[in-house]
């Protein structure tokens, strides 16, 4: 049951760490972002930046699992257990959300850039 709180609290915190970033990529595209990140991690922002990133797309679905085994065990351990296993649950799908919609993965119909078929004269 303790490994289920603590797994909780990681969840909530890793869903408000995930809010700011993807906001702030929202409203400031990537290159603001990391300047904002400038002034705290110095020349490693943009390093910071892609292992926050990166940490996030492996914990996601991790989260989600966390939250299954904990819907799953709640027979076992009780009403806590399924209160917890549901909330990360649903902070998995608005991390996934939020991830999909803001930070960066592209649209199933779009294209990306187009290829240059020939050289500027």
């Amino acid at each position: 049951m303790r490994a289920l709180k603590l797994a909780t609290l990681f969840t909530i915190l890793m869903f408000i760490a995930n809010c700011f970033v993807f906001n702030s990529i929202r409203i400031r595209g990537y290159g603001k972002t990391i300047e904002l990140f400038h002034p705290a991690f110095g020349a490693a922002d943009s390093l910071v930046l892609g292992l926050f990133v990166a940490a996030s797309m492996v914990s996601i679905p991790l989260m989600g699992i966390i939250g299954i085994i904990g819907i799953a065990s709640s027979k076992r351990l009780g009403r806590n257990a399924l209160i917890m296993g549901i909330l990360c649950c649903v902070l998995t799908i608005g991390s996934w959300e939020m991830w999909k919609k803001y930070g960066g993965m592209p649209a199933p119909g779009k294209e990306g850039p187009q290829p240059v078929y020939h050289q500027a004269q």
